[in-house]
């Protein structure tokens, strides 16, 4: 797509998809995507066994429990014996209240799980607004420029997004060599704008990052921690993510608000070495908190 009024700029649609498996499918962790680093609670009962199912399918992972509890068959052997043994003295008129009282003995109240399950809320919101994301506009504006850099601008879409690009029939072969078209323009991407805040799945692994071989890439991400959810923290930024894009940008990332960021891109490149034509920023009056921070990206 040509604008008019903008002339030596051309727009790529890349998304979102119009196939419906492509807006809810996630990608297979340090393949598709990068590893999570997230963490549910262990109370969160429903979730583990919803993000373990394959296909929607019963197997031996669709449990509510993590792994750790599963019990061997020794173990459910014996511990068969014990119930039953309960039940027959039950049954043979042993004092029910007992049984009771050491049910509801207020040392034992950690044992009850009668509220646990709405712990999973939470989690299945992430995953539902997953699917949300893979709905994002997705950009890809190519320069005239020598070389035709790209701008690349996902919005939050996710693996599936990023997956469904590749899948454009119409711009099979269009690319450098008879390569997808989107490949080519990955490969040609000089101005990453980090999709979903830094998160696992918000960049693409093989069918996204490793495609971005420009030697003047640089990336930015809107990421805030002062602003997400606690539960978001373990997950933003992804460590494998950021380290991956400071190889590729020879240090030239830059994050919104580096607070609480371990290892963060700044301490890899001082971007007030790159000159003020290339880097700049502007403070408040009085303060040392920047009010924006500028980057040229050289097209």
């Amino acid at each position: 797509m040509v604008i008019e009024k903008l002339p030596g700029f051309k727009f790529f649609v890349l998304g979102p998809p119009f196939e419906r498996d492509y807006i809810f499918k996630d990608g297979k962790e340090g393949v598709d995507v990068f590893r999570r680093k997230l963490n549910f609670f262990e109370s969160a009962l429903a979730v583990t066994a919803f993000m373990q199912m394959d296909d929607f399918g019963m197997g031996k992972r669709d449990i509510p429990f993590n792994e750790s509890y599963l019990l061997d068959e020794d173990r459910q052997s014996t511990i068969a014996k014990i119930v039953n043994s309960q039940q027959d003295s039950l049954t043979h008129g042993t004092d029910q209240n007992a049984v009771r009282d050491a049910y509801h003995n207020p040392a034992s109240e950690w044992r009850k799980i009668d509220t646990d399950w709405l712990t999973s809320a939470g989690s299945l919101a992430l995953r539902l607004n997953s699917h949300i994301n893979n709905t994002s506009l997705a950009l890809a504006i190519e320069s005239d420029h020598p070389g035709k850099p790209v701008l690349l601008l996902p919005g939050d879409a996710e693996y599936g997004s990023w997956e469904s690009w590749h899948a454009i029939e119409a711009w099979k072969e269009k690319g450098a060599n008879k390569k997808h078209l989107v490949e080519d323009l990955l490969n040609r991407t000089r101005f990453y704008k980090v999709g979903h805040h830094l998160s696992y799945n918000g960049t693409a692994l093989e069918k996204g990052v490793m495609m971005m071989e420009d030697p003047s890439l640089a990336a930015m991400a809107t990421l805030d921690r002062r602003r997400i959810a606690k539960g978001w923290k373990s997950t933003m930024p992804n460590t494998p993510l950021m380290r991956e894009l400071i190889r590729r940008c020879q240090g030239r990332l830059f994050i919104m608000d580096e607070f609480e960021i371990k290892n963060a891109p700044s301490k890899t490149l001082d971007p007030t070495r790159l000159g003020k034509k290339v880097f700049d920023r502007e403070n408040f009056p009085n303060s040392d908190k920047p009010i924006y921070l500028q980057y040229t990206v050289t097209l």
